[in-house]
């Protein structure tokens, strides 16, 4: 079944900003919202486990996305969390310039910077992290179809380290009492389960409530997963 979705054309959907919960409606014209700043085009898996982990954090002070082109997430930060800080950053200078014509489109202020997510370095620490990592895009083949070629092994080995990487990294970036929220457009255990295994494991940090998945449907969901991080007793890395 989920294959069979993933050969459909995807479900146009977009996000009522102006409503706090999370609201998304199925569109039917493109033309019908893309100019009009009360709604951002995303699809309701990805509206929806942002909503759902932005349940488990105080207001935060200082927000990094730091895989944030082309700034949905960063958008829907901004909605949940209006009085935090932003910080957005992605290793693609190109990814970018969308992201800020995103951020001048919706009158959202961020510093954004361009680092690798693995290497990224700031004088700052942050409350909340946000890691929408590279991923094989198995939840969402019917939009990123390219992705069935590259998809194989080797390629998911050398995601998964970039991924865990990147937690391991956050770690170091985290303020006392912080969290870092994963997320992948991946439903493969070996991106979301088994990271989550090796994170609890390996990394001063643990679960702060039920990790989420979503798988494609006829609804028009996308496959996606979250969890969501803090700090535990364990102080050091190996």
């Amino acid at each position: 079944e989920i294959l069979e979705v993933l050969n459909r054309p995807p479900i146009l959907m977009a996000r009522d900003r102006r409503v706090k919960k999370c609201r998304v409606d199925r569109i039917e014209c493109l033309k019908d919202v893309i100019s009009n700043s009360d709604y951002y085009i995303q699809n309701i898996t990805q509206a929806t486990l942002l909503f759902e982990l932005s349940k488990q954090i105080p207001h935060p002070s200082k927000i990094l996305d730091l895989c944030a082109a082309p700034g949905g997430k960063l958008i829907a930060l901004y909605d949940l969390f209006g009085a935090s800080q932003l910080f957005a950053n992605d290793a693609s200078s190109l990814r970018l310039k969308k992201l800020e014509e995103n951020l001048e489109k919706y009158g959202i202020r961020a510093e954004v910077s361009c680092q690798r997510a693995e290497e990224f370095s700031s004088e700052h620490t942050f409350d909340l992290i946000v890691l929408d990592v590279p991923c094989s895009n198995s939840g969402v083949l019917h939009k990123r179809p390219e992705a069935r070629m590259r998809l194989g092994a080797e390629s998911l080995e050398a995601l998964k380290k970039v991924q865990f990487a990147c937690l391991k990294n956050a770690v170091s970036l985290l303020a006392p009492g912080g969290q870092i929220w994963y997320l992948t457009c991946s439903i493969l255990k070996e991106e979301n389960e088994e990271i989550v295994e090796k994170t609890l494991q390996e990394l001063p940090l643990k679960l702060a409530a039920p990790f989420l998945k979503k798988l494609p449907n006829a609804e028009g969901w996308d496959g996606g997963f979250a969890a969501a991080f803090s700090t535990s007793a364990k102080t050091t890395l190996d």
